[in-house]
């Protein structure tokens, strides 16, 4: 239920995948997952953070602020714009890249790269994913959302959707 509150689509990842081969070492292989997965993650793991971490977890949230902020003002510049959905996809990748980056250790350049939105296939994880969290932002807001066909949507169809329905709730 926390995911909902990403103001994100679920996006999909380059991630290196860490595999322990016959002798023992640690190899890495790129392969795709889902943002939110990760979010999530990264979510519960701070919540584990020992109680002397407050500083930590300001300097965090204020980051996260910053990027909800930038966020909302690129959507923003969107309404009456014939804007494309590479103008809206490139605005949630920014920040969900900055999202991500707050949790992560200072000082340190982490390679946080996102797949085109044509790479994802209908019927795919990230694909549902993405389907799933538009419904339940849609049933959260009370607009229902069970009437949502997502799932014969493209995957841009939805990054689009989402982010005119983002525009729409900040406008109101």
């Amino acid at each position: 239920m926390v995911m909902c509150c990403i103001p994100a689509v679920p996006m999909p990842m380059l991630m290196n995948k860490c595999i322990i081969d016959e002798c023992g070492l640690v190899c890495t292989e790129e392969a795709v997952g889902n943002s939110h997965d990760l979010i999530a993650k990264l979510m519960d793991t701070a919540a584990q953070t020992s109680s002397g971490a407050e500083a930590v977890h300001k300097e965090r949230r204020v980051k996260q602020e910053a990027a909800f902020k930038r966020l909302i003002d690129s959507v923003d510049a969107g309404k009456g714009q014939a804007f494309t959905v590479d103008y809206y996809y490139s605005a949630f990748a920014e920040f969900t890249r900055s999202y991500i980056q707050a949790y992560l250790m200072g000082g340190t350049d982490h390679d946080i790269r996102f797949l085109p939105p044509c790479r994802v296939c209908k019927g795919d994880p990230i694909h549902k994913a993405a389907g799933d969290f538009v419904r339940a932002q849609a049933i959260m807001s009370g607009k229902g959302g069970q009437d949502l066909q997502w799932s014969h949507m493209e995957y841009a169809e939805i990054v689009m959707y989402f982010a005119l329905e983002l525009q729409r709730q900040e406008g109101s």
